[in-house]
Order: C-alpha cells, then structure tokens, then sequence
C-alpha cells in the first residue's frame, strides 16, 4: 500500500498537470449542471418572459441617459399635461417634464438601488449564515437570536424605522433595505449549511486536515448555492416594491431626482385630468415585480431537488 502510494504522488510531482486535471474534471461536473439547468430554465416560458423583461429592464437601466429623448429634469410649463402623442410617449407631468424620459430614469433609480441593497444584504446574510450553521454553538445562538429580532419587523415597517434613524435620500434608502434583507439570506443559508455539513465529502474534508475556511468556500457554498440564489431573484422584487412605497411617502429618493415612486406621489393630485402619470409609473413597477417573480419561481423550480 505503501509503494501504491508513493507512486502515486511520485506521478503526481513528475506530472504537474495530473492535479490541475483533477481539479479541471472536478469542476466539469459543476458546468454540466449549470448548462442543464439553464436548458431546464429556457423551457420554462414563463421564466424565460420574466428574465426578458429584466433583462430589458437592465438595458434601461444602464443606457437610460441615451434613450431617454428629453432631460428629465427640463420643464416646459406651456406643455404641461400633455397627453401621449408622438413627441411625449407617455405625455408630461404637471411642470410639463416628459415622462417618458422620467420613467426611464426611474427605472435607472429602482434598478440601482436594488441590486446594491440585495448585493450588500446577501454578502452579509451568507457570511452570516455561513458561520452560524457551520459553527453552531453559542456562535449560532447569538447570530440567530439576532436575525430573528430583525425578522420580527415588516420589512416596510423596519425600513420606516431605519430612514427615520439614517436619514431620506440614496444612501440611508439602501441601507435601509439592506438591513431588512439579511435575516432572510442569514437563515435560508443557515438551514442550508445544517443539510449539507453533514455529507460524508464534508467529513472527508475534515479528516485530512482541510481548514474550516476552505471547507466552507470550496464544499458548503458550491453545493447551497441554489437557494441563495432564488433568494436574491425574489429579493430584488421586494426591494422594488420598498423603494417605490419609501419614496411614494415621501421618505426615499428625493425630488427633482426621478423615481417610480415618486412619479406616483407627483400624480396623487391629478388622477382625474392626467390618469397617464400614475398609470405609466405604476404599470412600470409592476411590470417589473412580476417579471422577477416569474424568474424567481422558474430558478426554484430549477435548482430546487425536491422540486424535480
């Protein structure tokens, strides 16, 4: 046995690329996954119109000031209220404002602070949730005793509660959201950890000698990363939806700077003569929802096993 193998890691040292094929054939099994889960997913045509609508969405986002046909900010009293026409696709606001171009610019806003505030949650909900499940103990009492007094609050509620103490404006909205969605990643990654430690190539890992660090990173994450990203999806529709209330109260982005929610608070006072204001903007956000719960419950119905 000895002589096995000590040949073996003889080959391996004469034959650098033994181990690099290793790990490459290891992590072939991991693309096939992916590919047969994004084939899963394109058959889904719900989940596949919701990414398309999102995806669209992002185009928006990123290019908005070169698709936009007006400065959303120019305002022409003499065209005020204008109806849709030719010129104002989705007609002018009361200050004469094209809103179409603020609409645009409104999906730039929501679309930028939901994924900086979901991006920043779930890095620190999976750390969190990562140490808690792996650690256990007292270390996971104290990480979920807190998660949980955080998950006691709607998340409105709590972001009301978080803007009154961080302030109205881009930064205090993002934190605000942020830290109303980490419970939800701490715990989600948290119970996956539980049901994945526990396989015998975690074991393994741990007989040889593998630090907790790189047991975590290379075995836990990789193989719990399903859920977390589910998550995410339905996360960023969440983080729409509390932008746009924060803001329709008065409470996130401020004006002149466009926001769908604030476009809706702009049209409170004219729902009977100009109904375009609230319509475009609400049909926006919803739009925007739904397409990210389509993709939402498509990804789960995709990555979850139990699902299949």
């Amino acid at each position: 046995m000895g002589s096995c193998v000590s040949s073996t890691e003889a080959a391996t040292t004469n034959n650098p690329g033994a181990s690099a094929f290793g790990s490459a054939s290891l992590e072939a099994p991991r693309f096939s996954r992916a590919r047969a889960a994004f084939r899963r997913l394109r058959r889904n045509r719900l989940a596949t119109a919701g990414l398309f609508v999102l995806l669209a969405a992002v185009f928006v986002a990123i290019f908005a000031p070169v698709i936009a046909p007006f400065n959303p900010r120019a305002i022409s009293v003499m065209n005020a209220l204008n109806g849709p026409n030719s010129t104002n696709l989705m007609g002018t606001d009361n200050l004469g404002r094209d809103l179409f171009s603020r609409v645009l610019y409104g999906i730039r806003m929501s679309i930028m602070i939901a994924v900086i505030s979901i991006g920043v949650a779930s890095l620190i909900g999976v750390v969190l949730g990562l140490i808690s499940g792996f650690f256990g103990g007292r270390t996971d009492e104290i990480i979920m005793r807190g998660m949980d007094i955080l998950y006691a609050f709607p998340d409105l509620l709590l972001a009301l509660a978080l803007i009154a103490t961080f302030g109205t404006g881009l930064t205090g909205l993002i934190v605000a959201i942020a830290i109303g969605r980490v419970p939800g990643f701490a715990r989600i990654t948290r119970a996956t950890v539980l049901s994945v430690r526990e396989n015998e190539y975690v074991e393994a890992a741990r007989t040889i000698g593998m630090r907790d660090s790189r047991i975590i990173l290379r075995h836990i994450l990789p193989n719990g990363i399903a859920p977390i990203i589910v998550m995410m999806s339905i996360s960023l529709a969440l983080a729409i939806l509390v932008e746009a209330s924060l803001s329709f109260l008065g409470l996130g982005i401020q004006p002149p700077t466009p926001s769908l929610g604030g476009l809706l608070k702009e049209a409170l006072g004219f729902m009977e003569t100009a109904p375009w204001m609230a319509i475009f903007p609400g049909l926006t956000i919803a739009l925007i929802i739904f397409s990210l719960n389509l993709l939402g419950d498509g990804l789960r119905d995709v990555l979850d096993p139990n699902l299949k």
